[in-house]
């Protein structure tokens, strides 16, 4: 039997035109091109002109075939020998369905390649200015489900912003509904979460940055606090939330010039705001470090010790890393939170070395 192959092709952001000429190529050489558009909104694009573009027909496949049927109609198509391509919006592994039909297909014998196009999380950086590497963990804001509000992209923005990062916030995209989320929508999930858990992640005055349209020719780009944003209208979807860090001065200066942020970015106002956020969040870190240590200490064991090792300098840093642990309590009653998560990381070093060499037995909490 002919080996067949899985070719994951990344469209682009907004349009066909978005289609990369490596990625045009392997649309045209392929027996078999599907297409799916429920992952992210593509608002420009024309089937008719995508399918004219690569010269033969396109099969749409929505959120039932790739998920519910765990792509079987693509994977079949493979497994019978033939060259099979799926084109997606932006770059093909963002989103995580497509990632688990790549592992599917390796797991059944069928090659796998992919093909980048251009992504939001790019795209994010491009039109903002806004520091590469001082991006932190992406997240998603959904839409309640049964009326319950994840509470997973407040949190990392929070810890984003404990440790000065940026966070992008992709907003929910429900094709097979019709319903694609706004900037202003997840701001407003973002405020209800605030209101619940008042750790201070995103407030009315904080800084926020929508993005509408990333890839067209007019898109647009708007930085301010939280509710000039809430009063902006950004036009129709697909949107991208954006929490920025501390800035630099040169990302104060490309938000002013950019995306038409107030003078007050960049200045004492808006540090303050972070250094609160970062204050609050060392003292949960600090708090859970020194309670992970509780129990740790608290389960400890000493096993067998051999020859090669001294019982009198292994019982020496056990004393050590007590030290370190009482240190971290210490600090933590007096509000020394960096230095309590410091001098705990010591105490966790030492115990988890203790423990790789097969001196000690313990526990970690379970999350």
């Amino acid at each position: 039997m002919p080996e067949g192959e899985l070719v994951f092709v990344g469209l682009g952001l907004h349009d066909e035109r978005g289609l990369t000429l490596r990625g045009l190529e392997e649309a045209r050489e392929a027996d078999v091109v599907f297409v799916e558009l429920y992952t992210s909104p593509m608002p420009g694009l024309s089937l008719a002109r995508l399918e004219e573009l690569v010269g033969k027909p396109l099969r749409l496949v929505d959120r039932h075939v790739l998920e519910d049927l765990d792509a079987e109609p693509l994977l079949g198509e493979a497994l019978a020998g033939r060259k099979v391509v799926l084109l997606v919006p932006g770059d093909p592994m963002i989103a995580t369905t497509h990632v688990a039909i790549r592992l599917r297909a390796e797991r059944l014998g069928v090659r796998t390649r992919v093909v980048h196009g251009p992504s939001i999380i790019s795209a994010v950086m491009s039109l903002t200015g806004l520091q590469a590497y001082k991006f932190g963990r992406i997240t998603t804001i959904t839409y309640p489900e049964r009326g319950l509000v994840s509470e997973a992209p407040y949190w990392a923005v929070l810890e984003n912003k404990a440790r000065g990062l940026h966070t992008i916030c992709l907003l929910d995209a429900r094709a097979e509904e019709g319903r694609f989320m706004t900037v202003q929508e997840g701001l407003e999930l973002l405020l209800a979460l605030e209101e619940r858990l008042g750790k201070g992640a995103v407030r009315p005055d904080s800084l926020a940055i929508g993005i509408a349209r990333a890839g067209s020719e007019e898109p647009v780009v708007k930085a301010g606090s939280v509710e000039e944003l809430l009063e902006q209208d950004l036009g129709p979807p697909p949107h991208t939330l954006v929490i920025p860090g501390p800035l630099h001065f040169m990302e104060a200066e490309a938000l002013k010039v950019l995306a038409g942020a107030p003078d007050w970015v960049g200045r004492r106002r808006e540090t303050e705001a972070v250094l609160i956020t970062v204050e609050r969040e060392a003292e949960r870190l600090a708090g859970r470090y020194v309670r992970n240590l509780d129990h740790a200490f608290g389960t400890l064991e000493m096993r067998g010790v051999p020859p090669r090792i001294d019982e009198a300098s292994l019982r020496h840093v056990l004393d050590l890393a007590e030290r370190y642990h009482e240190d971290a309590e210490r600090f933590l009653e007096a509000g020394e939170y960096l230095t309590s998560i410091a001098a705990a990381s010591y105490a966790e070093g030492l115990l988890d070395a203790l423990r790789l060499l097969g001196l000690v037995e313990f526990e970690w909490p379970s999350r």
